[in-house]
């Protein structure tokens, strides 16, 4: 068979898209550190349905970065 005529809906994403700025890191840092015992960020993460898929990922490779071995939060996320 040969290729479609149509563009695919799932369009490769620009590496630099999903770079991360040192504000977003040190947000995600404090968030993995005990932010989100603090009730007001729990209401605005259910409020928003979680996080976006970028800062999800995001936070997963910091987690990842800084304890490895405890990924228990992201999974929840």
């Amino acid at each position: 068979m040969g290729g479609s005529r149509h563009a695919s809906p799932l369009r490769a994403v620009p590496t630099e898209a999903w770079q991360l700025s040192d504000g977003e890191i040190h947000y995600l840092w404090w968030y993995m550190q005990g932010s989100i015992m603090d009730p007001g960020v729990r209401q605005r993460l259910r409020r928003a349905w979680g996080m976006c898929g970028r800062h999800a990922w995001g936070a997963l490779a910091v987690e990842t970065a800084f304890r490895p071995g405890f990924l228990h939060g992201p999974a929840l996320l």
